[in-house]
């Protein structure tokens, strides 16, 4: 993939190791990390993308936001299709998405612009195999008021949860194709940066700015023992395949 005239900007792989994102200032390409083939190949000249891209855990899908406007793009690799899925609504400004394991929703955390009449934030889902993809909205929520949706969020490994957290310490959980809200957790212990589940799906941990990490039983909605503090704000937690935590980042 050598050209001079382009330079990467960005390098990512899927959740299964086996594709490799590949950004440059014109183009972005998908590569076979198996072979080291170009799977798909994307000219971006005429595209205005933003900063943040995403490739969804089976590698079919790969995101990326509008610079400007609350608007995903979404292609979809081994199709080759592209597709610009709806405004989330109106226009607005995009905090954090998240596309489920199998690719077929996709979650946005996004707010309005500061300057509308009433500034709210949100979590939407768009069924990207729906004939006309359509955003529903699951969670509404105030600056204010801290219930507004941050941006953190986290799709479990089964792709029916998704979690966030917001200014007041809150942490939600959402079903995701059915809209249900199925637990609060909540300590006020100041906002969340980090969440992640554990990998049999029993628990979520949680990192804080006030330099605490905490784990969370989902069937009780209680905090398990202590917390973990950490010398910084905790930004990053990392699970073993048997659900214990291998390692903490702190900013």
């Amino acid at each position: 993939l050598e050209n001079p005239d382009d330079p990467i900007h960005h390098l990512r792989f899927n959740d299964t190791s086996d594709r490799l994102f590949v950004k440059r200032e014109r183009a972005y390409h998908i590569v076979s990390v198996a072979d080291g083939t170009t799977v798909a190949e994307v000219d971006m000249e005429e595209e205005n993308y933003g900063l943040n891209h995403h490739l969804s855990r089976d590698g079919r899908y790969w995101i990326a936001d509008h610079f400007i406007e609350a608007k995903l793009h979404v292609h979809e690799i081994y199709g080759n299709k592209k597709y610009l899925v709806p405004d989330v609504k109106g226009t607005g400004q995009l905090t954090h998405y998240r596309a489920t394991p199998d690719g077929r929703y996709l979650a946005a955390l996004w707010q309005t612009h500061p300057q509308s009449p009433q500034v709210a934030g949100y979590l939407s889902v768009c069924d990207l195999h729906a004939d006309i993809p359509e955003w529903r909205t699951l969670h509404q929520g105030y600056p204010w008021t801290g219930s507004a949706p941050e941006s953190v969020s986290v799709v479990d490994s089964s792709g029916e949860r998704i979690a966030f957290g917001n200014l007041a310490g809150d942490i939600l959980v959402y079903n995701i194709q059915t809209g249900e809200k199925l637990h609060t957790l909540s300590l006020k212990q100041d906002f969340v940066l980090e969440l992640v589940f554990t990998p049999d799906g029993e628990r979520l941990a949680a990192g804080y700015f006030s330099q605490v990490a905490r784990i969370w039983n989902l069937a009780t909605e209680e905090p398990i023992a202590e917390p973990l503090e950490h010398e910084g704000a905790v930004v990053g937690i990392d699970f073993s395949s048997t659900s214990t935590i291998e390692s903490m980042k702190t900013a």
